[in-house]
This record gives C-alpha cells, sequence and structure tokens, in this order.
C-alpha cells in the first residue's frame, strides 16, 4: 500500500509532495539521521506509513517528525487515540482522507503550526531518552519483584 499511497499524492500534489528514503525511483537513498532532521525542517507536513497495521503499533518516524517540530499525519492504527489525541497530530485511514487532511494543513497555517508546535513539546515531554530510561527501569524492577516473590 505504500507504493500506492506514494503514487496518489504526486498525483494529487504534483510537485509538493516528495518522497524520502531508500528504494524510489526520486530521491533513492538512504537518508541518515542528520539529514532526516532537515527534510523535516523544510518541509510542512509529514506523512506516517506503517509497514503493517498493528494495534499499538507505529513507525518511529512518527516521533521523529513530531520531535522536529513538523505537523505529521499519521496513519491511523486501532488504539492510536490511547497513545496520541487530536492536539499533537491528524490521522488518515485512506488516501482520500490523507489528501483532504493534508489540504487542510496546508491551507491552514495556523492550525498546522499550533498542532505542530503541541505534538513536537508532547514527544519532547514523553519521549527523551530520560523517559525510556525509566520506563526500563520500572520494567525491570517490575519483573525482578515477581521473580524474587515467586522464588522460595
Amino acid at each position: 500500500q505504500r507504493v500506492e499511497m506514494v503514487e496518489f499524492m504526486r498525483k494529487n500534489f504534483g510537485d509538493r509532495f516528495r518522497v524520502y528514503g531508500a528504494n524510489w525511483a526520486m530521491n533513492s537513498n538512504i537518508v541518515y539521521p542528520h539529514v532526516e532532521v532537515l527534510v523535516y525542517n523544510s518541509a510542512k507536513v509529514a506523512i506516517t506509513h506503517n509497514h503493517f497495521i498493528r494495534s499499538g503499533y507505529q513507525s518511529d518516524r512518527c516521533l521523529r517528525s513530531m520531535g522536529c517540530g513538523i505537523y505529521t499525519i499519521a496513519q491511523y492504527y486501532p488504539e492510536i487515540n490511547k497513545q496520541f489525541n487530536p492536539t499533537v497530530l491528524d490521522t488518515w485511514i485512506d488516501f482520500n482522507m490523507l489528501a483532504e487532511e493534508t489540504e487542510r494543513a496546508l491551507s491552514n497555517e495556523e492550525r498546522r503550526k499550533t498542532i505542530a508546535d503541541s505534538g513536537h513539546e508532547w514527544v519532547r515531554e514523553n519521549h527523551s531518552w530520560q523517559n525510556r530510561i525509566n520506563e526500563i527501569k520500572l520494567l525491570i524492577q517490575k519483573y525482578e519483584s515477581k521473580s524474587s516473590a515467586t522464588i522460595q
């Protein structure tokens, strides 16, 4: 579906749409993190497309784009509303909805900037390396306490 999404967006947005990453006819290079930041910082909208649809799963590109402060439209997956709320990103279910959300974002700079800023701040507050380290520590403590409680 990723190829079809890119073709759809190229057809509907022409030169305004660009795709980055390996194995594309245009811009077919791996995008390293230092270049990825430049790409996001020069764009108005980032679109995420997951490799598969699974409850609670998202591409890490979603957090990376939001962390760069760009307005992000994420592909919908089950339980996305448990992880995000509409103040930090928008979602799309099908290509027509993606085009509508993209047009809406491009035509309303104030709304786009408000959501992008909210998403950026939310990622900084909730998804830093320190947050991840703390989550891992809690998991270790949880399983250590379960393990010691069952050993007699």
